[in-house]
């Protein structure tokens, strides 16, 4: 999952991937074999618009960081997928098993935030990226987890509860315990994205029914544009959130087609959201929403290409691991992080439900 993030190179390197990369190199042949059929088309068409936009930039070599993480979300993948085909019930229960660690831990921090005013050793470590935006909301306590932010380890709850009604859909087995601890957490962490994400995927449920989820996608640009106008400036959150659509829209309409480039957002003037009393509050140096990020720097053309490979993903899934995958999609439009690992486990999961149920290992 994503936690103990260590800033290096203005990228943050999370101390689990080091564990993935060494399971993934001692099975470099299986996971590779794996990679190879699932994930070389996507990665193709990745791989040639940065091409693309090295050439657009005058060989700007930043453009390729984008696709050195997708390549990375996609290997997660692959090694994901392995473990899910041999060990599917193992990987279903040290999910939960990580899940009530992150709870139990988020208990810890509520106590020190109550009752001890954050003064608890180990509340947050800012060394590792762990526990900021620790407080109160709405009169509840709000706890991070492993995670920096409450909507972080918002998104791993809720996907991980999804993914385990997808297990007992497959293995016929009760998780009933297990939401007990994930409801837990998410009344620990009082995140806003949780009350968005509700409406969002019961109307993604809608147009999966009608066999039309390439609709979802459209309904949910033209939400975003629609109150970008109406939400921009009522605070720090939105702002942050919804401009890119608003950069987006101020394009020249002769690059709405195929954007500013990947890696690109740092050669436009930075916004400054100015508050009601004219102070400069925030600069957003860096893109906060995931579907406007593809829009902004990929371009009409990348974003529908997204949206489609997503619209495949979610058709072919099984047993609500489509749900899983969208659910955690719709939390993360409000940042630019495709890569996550628990993104990677909702998509290996989605193209492991394809098996029959009968080769789920309990």
């Amino acid at each position: 999952m994503k936690a103990f993030a260590i800033p290096f190179a203005g990228q943050s390197i999370y101390i689990p991937f080091v564990g993935m990369l060494i399971s993934g190199i001692y099975l470099l042949t299986p996971v590779g074999k794996l990679f190879l059929q699932h994930f070389v088309a996507p990665m193709t068409v990745v791989g040639v618009l940065s091409l693309f936009y090295y050439w657009r930039t005058g060989y700007d070599p930043s453009v390729f960081i984008f696709g050195v993480k997708i390549v990375a979300l996609f290997a997660m993948s692959a090694l994901y997928l392995y473990l899910i085909q041999k060990y599917e019930g193992l990987v279903m229960k040290y999910l939960a098993y990580g899940a009530t660690i992150s709870v139990a831990y988020m208990m810890y921090q509520a106590v020190s935030v109550l009752f001890f005013g954050s003064g608890l050793p180990f509340t947050s470590v800012a060394e590792l990226q762990i526990g900021r935006g620790l407080g109160s909301r709405y009169g509840l306590v709000r706890t991070t987890g492993f995670t920096e932010e409450p909507s972080y380890i918002a998104v791993m709850l809720v996907g991980t509860g999804l993914m385990l009604r997808a297990y007992e859909l497959r293995s016929g087995l009760s998780q009933r315990k297990r939401y007990y601890v994930l409801v837990v957490g998410l009344l620990l962490c009082t995140s806003n994205v949780l009350l968005a994400t509700l409406p969002l995927l019961m109307l993604f449920s809608l147009f999966y029914y009608l066999r039309a989820p390439i609709l979802f996608f459209i309904v949910f640009y033209i939400l975003n544009f629609a109150l970008t106008p109406i939400v921009l400036n009522i605070d720090e959150s939105f702002f942050a959130r919804f401009m890119s659509y608003a950069q987006f829209a101020a394009l020249p309409t002769s690059e709405w087609w195929l954007g500013i480039g990947f890696g690109q957002y740092s050669t436009l003037p930075f916004p400054v959201f100015i508050s009601p009393e004219g102070a400069s509050t925030l600069v957003v140096d860096s893109i906060a929403s995931l579907c406007g990020g593809v829009l902004l720097e990929g371009g009409i053309v990348f974003a529908t290409l997204f949206c489609l490979y997503l619209t495949r993903i979610t058709q072919m899934a099984r047993n609500s691991t489509g749900f899983a995958l969208m659910a955690i999609l719709i939390m993360l439009a409000n940042y630019y992080s495709p890569w996550w690992p628990i993104v990677s486990l909702a998509l290996a999961y989605t193209i492991a439900s394809r098996r029959p149920k009968e080769g789920v290992m309990a």
